[in-house]
């Protein structure tokens, strides 16, 4: 179990829709060294691609092919309506069905898999600052390593279960000593990220924080307040919400421009030259210049070499396609007034539940690092936003594209992230042994979607099992689980209900025969919360036991 493992390494991982983060940390005490394991050598991040038709090529591999021989985005299409919506808009990179998706990122995590499993070794080795190297004396498959994910805050408790499923397949937490634990999302792990490396006395107990993670594909958002400086505590004060707005919508933006500019609306070809300069590094530069002061007021584009034939009537004499800045603007304010109608409405639920200030806001991810966007944010908050955020602070996190992984090993190196809001509902029903439950079966909830838990807390509901002297002493309990809204949660198990597992419990004691036939058996179910957040449901009583364990229940 979570709680008495003894972890040699933890590795975090940030898998995301154009980079995965990844970085590692072994567990030496509350200053514990945390280390990046390089790809990108710009982003320190490892590119989210996989080739389509050379199946050893992954990530910067992939950097000189064609757009066309390469995954791009495929995260995003794990959701299955991302994916559907895709297909309606005719978008031709998106995999063509949600296996294809799921097979894609397998392959690409097993990729990732194998790269850390050949390389963190060698790191460990050559790192001087190491106190402990467990590589020294341990092989790779002895040690025990935790993987620890990301989520995003969009993804559903199915999704979740789904993508724990992919990274188990792609070769994660296979070994005998490794396991997967899916963590805080991405603006959680941001926000102890910032608290944890601000030393200049920026936050002070009980300030809020506003967190905003800009990734690539998703805008994460959340609210939590300080409880303590030294340690560091927070606690979440409002269930996180996410928006699918990212720097990938501002590639496709131009892709369209670039597309009328060429003249491709017939021509497939220009399509996928269009693409190719979405992605290329010249237009990826201007994305990451925009916002810095004297920048002209165009912006050319280079056309990639394999696309000059392409462009009937020019005879190769065009070579770039010009972007006025003010166009490239309107691509970013696009993604920003997304971001920002979901804050607003993040912000009135913060005041409709807390009734208090927000005194700070934090910015991560790639596309929180730009600079416009931070301009653009600052002045919204100053003039357009709720007064209950007019006066906050804004901040950026000093390494924003890598916030995530930093903040998913310090809350796992100081236990930051304490209380949390459930975002699943958990139910029990007593049953017969084999018995199948009747439709509109009643349900008794021990947790609810939108409570505050605490790392271990246990919520826990007292039975009574009446068993006859000479009858069947086995009995089971089911486990169900709902996404619902917990102000409509069903008191039945029918539509919006999932069963998760069965417990068999027994009474072992004696039995003796009274003035009654039957016994009167107390017990409990409880559901603990562990260290790393996952739920785990037990039985106990007297002379009562459980033969069986579920797994650790993740959200």
């Amino acid at each position: 179990m979570h709680s008495t493992r003894q972890t040699d390494v933890y590795i975090a991982i940030d898998f995301g829709t154009t980079f995965t983060g990844v970085a590692w940390m072994v567990p030496t005490g509350p200053d514990s060294r945390i280390d990046v394991l390089p790809g990108d050598p710009v982003a320190q991040k490892f590119p989210t691609i996989l080739a389509k038709h050379e199946p050893g090529k992954w990530g910067s591999d992939c950097q000189n092919m064609y757009e066309e021989d390469k995954w791009r985005a495929f995260k995003i299409y794990l959701d299955q309506d991302q994916l559907r919506k895709a297909h309606e808009c005719g978008v031709s990179w998106a995999p063509d069905s949600a296996d294809r998706a799921l097979k894609i990122a397998k392959d690409y995590l097993g990729h990732l898999h194998d790269h850390i499993r050949r390389h963190l070794p060698a790191s460990t080795s050559t790192n001087d600052q190491l106190e402990i190297n467990p590589f020294s004396h341990k092989s790779w498959g002895d040690c025990k390593i935790d993987f620890i994910f990301s989520v995003p805050t969009t993804w559903d408790w199915g999704q979740r279960a789904a993508f724990r499923d992919i990274v188990n397949k792609a070769g994660v937490g296979r070994e005998r000593n490794h396991q997967i634990i899916l963590g805080l999302t991405e603006a959680e792990a941001a926000s102890v990220y910032a608290l944890c490396t601000r030393k200049d006395g920026s936050f002070n107990k009980n300030d809020t924080i506003l967190s905003i993670d800009m990734g690539g594909g998703t805008t994460d958002i959340a609210f939590v307040e300080v409880e303590a400086l030294n340690p560091h505590k927070i606690k979440l004060v409002q269930q996180v919400k996410g928006v699918d707005s990212g720097s990938m919508w501002i590639d496709k933006d131009f892709e369209r421009f670039a597309a009328d500019e060429l003249g491709a609306s017939k021509n497939a070809q220009l399509k996928r030259i269009s693409h190719e300069m979405s992605q290329g590094n010249p237009f990826q530069h201007q994305k990451l210049r925009l916002g810095v002061p004297e920048r002209p007021n165009m912006l050319e584009i280079p056309i990639p070499r394999n696309g000059l034939c392409n462009i009937h009537g020019m005879n190769g004499e065009k070579t770039t396609i010009t972007l006025p800045r003010r166009e490239l603007e309107r691509f970013f304010d696009s993604q920003f007034n997304k971001i920002a109608i979901c804050t607003d409405d993040a912000l009135n639920n913060f005041r409709d539940g807390v009734q208090k200030q927000v005194d700070h806001v934090v910015l991560s991810g790639g596309l929180g690092g730009s600079k416009y966007m931070l301009t653009e944010l600052k002045d919204w908050i100053s003039k357009k936003g709720p007064r209950w955020v007019n006066g906050a602070t804004v901040h950026v996190c000093p390494k924003p594209q890598l916030a995530v992984v930093y903040g998913l090993l310090m809350n796992q190196r100081q236990n930051v992230l304490q209380t949390r809001i459930a975002r699943v509902n958990i139910g029990v029903v007593e049953k017969e042994d084999n018995e199948k439950l009747p439709q509109g079966t009643e349900i008794h909830w021990l947790l609810r979607r939108g409570q505050k838990r605490t790392t271990g807390q246990e919520f826990s509901k007292t039975f009574v099992k009446s068993i006859h002297y000479k009858g069947n002493k086995l009995w089971n309990v089911e486990v169900f689980r709902s996404d619902n809204d917990s102000r409509y949660l069903p008191n039945t198990t029918r539509d919006g209900v999932e069963s998760i597992g069965v417990l068999s419990v027994e009474f072992t004691g004696r039995l003796r025969k009274r003035n009654m036939l039957m016994a009167k058996v107390p017990y409990k179910v409880s559901l603990h919360i562990d260290a790393v957040g996952d739920y785990r449901v037990e039985i106990s009583g007297e002379h009562v036991n459980s033969s069986t364990h579920l797994h650790p229940i993740q959200e």
